[in-house]
């Protein structure tokens, strides 16, 4: 079904929202931890336990700090491609100038080829899944993993929306599910933290429904030690063991029937 006007207004509208409310309780994080700096600097300093020129340095430090800008991440003309251009000049006299802005990125059609582009890598894995000699439930929690994954970009591709802003983060998103993929292929320990991330996810799920995770997100933390220690064999094993029980879990909190071969094969 095709997605009128409105409904991707709408759409663009919600993420703008989101995106909007993140930068600004990312701002006042930061601002209120300036001002517990600057309170813990006055109790110091009252107390003689600060020398008053190092007190006045690291103040005048916590005022010229910028504040963290989240947008930065969208707007740099790196990896997203996205510019901006500032016509017009200030005149200190008269009226303001005025002030255009341009954004230029990645196209709706772009992002699509993109999402594209890595649902067959996605699918190319699953394949090799199948055909490497691992046993049942560690071949089924990749699977499931690469099945999140999929219906992830299956969603995006979906609802690919016409804001540059919104199509580079969607590029994003996809150079992340790339980046997941590469980690699986390569193996070893960058492999096992990917479906130990995966694995944390089907914890909050089950929490989420109410069901039984006690214990298992410090379980999780104890594998991820381990896998920096070097015994990823060991790790693995324990994210297995855990997918096993969280898989009986979610299956008794809310059963879905198998819709497609990978459901099939997940279960």
């Amino acid at each position: 079904m095709s997605t009128t006007p409105s409904e991707q207004a709408s759409r663009d509208i919600a993420a703008a929202l989101a995106d909007l409310r993140g930068r600004r309780d990312l701002l006042l994080a930061d601002l209120d931890e300036r001002i517990s700096q600057l309170e813990l600097l006055a109790g110091q300093l009252e107390q003689g336990q600060a020398e008053p020129r190092q007190v006045q340095e690291r103040v005048r430090r916590l005022i010229g700090e910028k504040s963290p800008n989240p947008a930065a991440r969208v707007m740099r003309a790196g990896r997203t491609q996205i510019g901006m251009r500032l016509t017009g000049e200030h005149t200190p006299v008269g009226p303001p100038a005025t002030v255009g802005v341009r954004l230029s990125g990645p196209s709706s059609a772009m992002a699509t080829a993109t999402l594209h582009r890595v649902l067959n890598v996605v699918d190319a894995r699953v394949v090799t899944v199948l055909s490497m000699a691992l046993q049942r439930d560690e071949a089924r929690l990749e699977l499931a993993s690469l099945r999140r994954l999929r219906r992830s970009l299956d969603e995006h591709l979906a609802s690919v929306p016409e804001d540059v802003v919104l199509v580079s983060s969607l590029v994003e998103h996809a150079d992340d599910a790339m980046t997941v993929v590469a980690d699986l292929e390569q193996g070893g320990a960058a492999r096992t933290r990917r479906l130990l991330e995966y694995v944390r996810e089907l914890v909050s799920q089950v929490m989420a429904l109410g069901g039984n995770a006690a214990g298992m997100k410090e379980s999780i933390q104890r594998a991820r030690q381990q896998v920096e220690q070097g015994h990823v064999t060991q790790a693995t094993s324990d994210a297995v063991q855990l997918f096993v029980r969280l898989q009986l879990e979610l299956a008794r909190r809310s059963p879905n029937p198998a819709s497609t071969m990978l459901d099939e094969l997940v279960r």
